[in-house]
C-alpha cells in the first residue's frame, strides 16, 4: 500500500514544491523497496509533518500531507489518496461542483491503480 500512496503522491509532484515533501516521497519509495532504514523513514516523516502543519494556510496544503502521508511508519493505507486527489481538484477549481467532478476522475484514476496492482475480485 506504501507505494500506491506514493503513486498519488507522484500524481500531484508539481505541487510537491518543497525538497522535504519530495524526499518524503523517495524515501517512502525506497523503505518500500527496503532500500531505506525504518530510523530514515521515521527521519523523514517528522519533517514532512511539520512541513505539512506549517503550510495548513496554504490552499494546496493537501499536496504536502500527500506526501507527509506516504511516510507514515505504519503499513496501513493512509490519506494520501485522499490528499492526492483533494490537492488536484484545489488546482483545478475554486468552484466546490467543478472541484468535486474533478476530485472524481482522480479517485476513479486511482481505484484503476489499485485494481492494477492487486486484482480485481
Amino acid at each position: 500500500m506504501r507505494l500506491f500512496d506514493c503513486a498519488c503522491a507522484r500524481e500531484i509532484w508539481h505541487l510537491l514544491t518543497d525538497a522535504i515533501s519530495r524526499e518524503a516521497v523517495e524515501i517512502s519509495e525506497r523503505y518500500a523497496d527496503q532500500q531505506a532504514t525504518f530510523a530514515e523513514l521515521d527521519s523523514i516523516h517528522q519533517k514532512a509533518f511539520a512541513v505539512a502543519r506549517s503550510q495548513r494556510k496554504d490552499p494546496f496544503n493537501d499536496a504536502g500531507w500527500a506526501a507527509c502521508s506516504c511516510s507514515i511508519s505504519r503499513s496501513a493505507l493512509s490519506s494520501a489518496y485522499d490528499k492526492a486527489s483533494g490537492a488536484l481538484a484545489k488546482e483545478l477549481s475554486k468552484k466546490a461542483p467543478v472541484r468535486e467532478a474533478h476530485r472524481a476522475v482522480t479517485s476513479a484514476r486511482q481505484t484503476r491503480l489499485v485494481r492494477c496492482i492487486f486484482g480485481n475480485p
